[in-house]
């Protein structure tokens, strides 16, 4: 159902909220990201999105913009808090995000796709179908950073629906190999562009497809 005052001030009637009863948090599914405002000298974020042609903003308190991990025109999913606010005696919604995440997301996919890249790392199990990255692949994530520096969690997020969670990891491996790429303080960014073979990278010769021992 819409989000509406009167949605909150029946919420309110459940108050005190605390430990033993907490806050209700409600889900927004498929909200498309339209805008992104750093407020309050970027300690906060203002976030507008589009949901069946409503605009709303909704505010995320705690994080800055390098490290919010979504980009425009992504569909989203939202846990929000809800409160009321009055500015010149007009009574509107405050929306407070809680948790986000990008929408139709398989739990169970990402999870497979993350054991079969630990199993690899720790027992030198190889899963070609989920691990097996192509040159094209490996430069879906190269252009990507090179547009902008990630975290780890934002270049999956984004590559989720692309390449999947497993070839995006495999990836960035090779491309840190061959020193394409830098890891500093959780983030990920191109480091120069000379030209280099994949072949110099050990990970592309055991997964990729086209490497060593690649299919």
């Amino acid at each position: 159902s819409a989000i509406s005052v009167e949605m909150v001030r029946a919420i309110r009637k459940l108050e005190p909220f605390g430990n033993e009863n907490p806050a209700p948090l409600f889900g927004v599914f498929g909200a498309t990201l339209k805008n992104i405002t750093e407020i309050s000298n970027g300690k906060h974020l203002r976030l507008q999105f589009e949901k069946d042609g409503f605009i709303f903003n909704a505010l995320f308190f705690g994080v800055t913009l390098d490290k919010f991990c979504f980009e425009c025109n992504m569909k989203l999913d939202l846990a929000v808090a809800l409160d009321l606010n009055t500015f010149m005696n007009r009574t509107g919604v405050s929306i407070f995000i809680r948790g986000i995440r990008p929408s139709n997301i398989d739990q169970e996919k990402i999870i497979t796709d993350l054991v079969a890249v630990d199993n690899y790392h720790s027992r030198g199990i190889i899963d070609r179908l989920r691990l097996g990255v192509s040159r094209d692949e490996i430069g879906i994530v190269y252009r990507f950073l090179s547009k902008k520096e990630q975290t780890e969690e934002g270049l999956i997020y984004q590559l989720y629906n692309v390449i999947g969670v497993a070839k995006t990891l495999v990836s960035i491996d090779i491309l840190d190999e061959l020193k394409l790429i830098s890891r500093i303080n959780g983030k990920l960014s191109v480091k120069r562009s000379d030209k280099t073979e994949l072949s110099l990278s050990k990970t592309y010769n055991i997964l990729g497809k086209g490497g060593e021992n690649g299919e």
